[in-house]
This record gives structure tokens, sequence and C-alpha cells, in this order.
């Protein structure tokens, strides 16, 4: 086992959390630029066929947005889940010199 301490920058994580905030929000601002393109365009789309493939195009886009929007979101809820856990950690040890 190392000696070295684990040390860590929670403002740093405080931030790194605000970014990928501002990332999600970014992919909405997507969400909405893709809509308003592809209704631009759905009225080439006429046929049967065309019209079943813009609008099956039109869901995955939307899901694969979706999904990276929650995956960041996750990924920024684990982030601050363990720098909560870390600075929980610390602040108990910390209380328990004052124990002895």
């Amino acid at each position: 086992m190392s000696d070295q301490k684990i040390s860590y920058d929670l403002g740093g994580i405080v931030d790194y959390g605000h970014t990928l905030s501002t990332i999600s929000a970014e992919l909405d601002n997507v969400t909405h630029s893709a809509n308003g393109i592809l209704s631009g365009i759905q009225e080439f789309f006429t046929t049967h066929h065309a019209s079943g493939a813009f609008h099956e195009v039109h869901n995955l886009l939307m899901q694969g947005i979706q999904e990276g929007k929650d995956t960041i979101l996750r990924h920024g809820h684990t982030v601050g889940q363990a720098a909560e856990n870390f600075s929980g950690t610390d602040v108990a040890a910390g209380q328990s010199f004052y124990s002895v």
C-alpha cells in the first residue's frame, strides 16, 4: 500500500460539475436546432417510405441526444456524490481526533 495521500480540489470538482450541467443544457439547444432543421425539410419526404424513414431518423436523433444528456448528468451526479463522500470522510476523520 502506498503512503501517498489522496488529495482533491473540492472547488475544482464543483466547477467540473457545473461544466457538465452547462454541456447538458447545451444539448437542449442542439435538440431545438435539430427539430427546427428537420421541420424545415420534412416536406421533402412525402412518400410513404421516405416519411417513415424521416420519422425514424428523427426519433433516433432525439433518442441519441437524450441518451447523451442522461449520460452527462449521471456522470455529474456521480462526481458530485464522490466529492460529498470525500468531504464527509475528511470531516469525520478530523472530528475523530477531538474525541480522543
